[in-house]
Formats: C-alpha cells, sequence, structure tokens
C-alpha cells in the first residue's frame, strides 16, 4: 500500500510540474472571456497553475515524499 500510494504521489507530482511549465511557456492557457457559468474545471485548473507558481514547487516535494514512500535512497 505505502508502494502504492508513493507512486501516485509521483505522478500527481511530475503532473503539477509539468502543467506549472506548460502554462508558463504558454503552451496552454485558459480561454479568455467566458463566464463563470461557462467555465470549465479544466480552464480554473490552469488559472490556478498561472497564478499561482508555487505549484510547481509542490509538485517536487510531492515528486520527493513518493520517492521515499517507494524506498530509493537519496541524498538529502
Amino acid at each position: 500500500m505505502q508502494k502504492v500510494t508513493g507512486y501516485i504521489l509521483i505522478f500527481l507530482g511530475i503532473a503539477c510540474v509539468i502543467l506549472s511549465v506548460l502554462v508558463w511557456l504558454g503552451v496552454i492557457s485558459p480561454a479568455s472571456g467566458l463566464s463563470l457559468g461557462q467555465a470549465t474545471g479544466w480552464d480554473v485548473l490552469l488559472l490556478l497553475f498561472e497564478k499561482l507558481p508555487w505549484v510547481a514547487i509542490v509538485g517536487l516535494l510531492l515528486i520527493y515524499a513518493g520517492l521515499k514512500m517507494v524506498g530509493v535512497k537519496l541524498p538529502f
């Protein structure tokens, strides 16, 4: 169970980092000009990644915690 949780944390961390970098580079962006009723969950998520750069740091911490749970020996 611990290894499964570790792999899930690693996957979520990689997803956070990749999405943050893609939004930062401008490859993907939320649709502009949408009202609250028209916005999808994807638009809200992309806007979150655009406005909060610390999400990439949280992704790196998730990767670190997942690697520790899986049992990878890290130097720190």
